[in-house]
């Protein structure tokens, strides 16, 4: 889903969790293919985004940006395994720390501000508005991932 106002949008994004305990360094989203881009061809400017943690935990996340849709940072609860050429494709990489929330009684609520990283599908990629997301848990903190604990903003700057 993806709000758009004059040359700025919001993109939502509420990734597929298996469930389940997942270990400090663990995959929690090893890449999900988003259509984030509003314009085809054209670079997008990532200026800040909003975690939302339903599951009431304030949890370290590392927020990997592909520019290829077809990469993966390996499998879901086991240790990141990214080939060398994947890893290439990365095109921007966002920490959310565990100081970032605000605990609203039943959820954690994070904002991370000042991000400004450039944001563009490889030239590769099979619709110019595609970009890859995946997510490494830093901490391991959450007892239990539910399948829709999880809420990404992506608030975005575009021409």
């Amino acid at each position: 889903m993806s709000d758009t106002f004059g040359k700025g949008s919001i993109y939502e994004w509420t990734p597929t969790l298996v469930g389940g305990a997942v270990a400090a360094g663990d995959v929690l989203v090893p890449g999900e293919t988003l259509r984030m881009l509003p314009n085809a061809g054209k670079p997008a400017l990532l200026t800040a985004l909003n975690v939302i943690v339903t599951d009431d935990a304030a949890v370290k996340l590392e927020i990997c940006i592909f520019g290829l849709e077809t990469v993966s940072l390996g499998t879901e609860d086991l240790a990141v395994s990214i080939t060398d050429a994947d890893a290439k494709t990365i095109v921007a990489k966002v920490v959310v720390e565990t100081t970032d929330y605000t605990d609203w009684i039943n959820s954690q609520q994070a904002e991370v501000n000042g991000i400004n990283k450039l944001l563009r599908a490889n030239s590769s990629a099979a619709d110019p508005r595609d970009l890859r997301v995946g997510i490494i848990d830093r901490t391991g903190t959450a007892p239990t991932w539910t399948t829709g604990g999880l809420t990404v903003h992506f608030h975005l700057l575009h021409t």
